[in-house]
């Protein structure tokens, strides 16, 4: 028969220690954490839009107004007004009885905001709190 062994270990000494290690984290943690976020942010901050490459502050933000500038002008072209309206069809039919023209009817007309890029300019330079105005009072 195979004889028994015993082993004692003390490990008295094992759970002081362990005992210190959240005290221990604590201290680091307090002082890495924040480091380490304000690293995060900074990247975070140099990689969003309007921020590029060698872009950041004033110089992104005005960047990105000038981006969407652009794109507004390109939703918004000015139109030529020709002071009349081609209607293919009268209140939904297209060829209504009673009436002895034939369509497309040319109806006169006037448009009241014939230069978007002007009036958008002018919105632009009113600001109000960083927005910009609609240009009038609230109803």
């Amino acid at each position: 028969m195979a004889a028994q062994r015993k082993t004692r270990v003390e490990i008295g000494v094992l759970l002081k220690k362990l005992a210190a290690v959240p005290q221990v984290m604590q201290d680091t943690m307090a002082t890495v954490i924040p480091q380490e976020a304000k690293g995060f942010v900074k990247t975070v901050i140099a990689i969003t839009p309007p921020a590029s490459v060698g872009t950041t502050g004033a110089a992104a933000k005005k960047q990105g107004e000038e981006s969407v500038c652009r794109d507004l002008m390109r939703v918004f072209q000015p139109v030529r007004m020709k002071g009349k309206r081609v209607v293919p069809h009268l209140f939904g039919e297209k060829n209504p009885e009673g009436i002895k023209r034939q369509p497309p009817y040319t109806v006169p007309t006037t448009e009241t905001h014939s230069d978007l890029i002007v009036i958008y300019n002018q919105r632009r330079q009113r600001r109000h709190d960083g927005k910009m105005t609609r240009g009038r009072k609230q109803a």
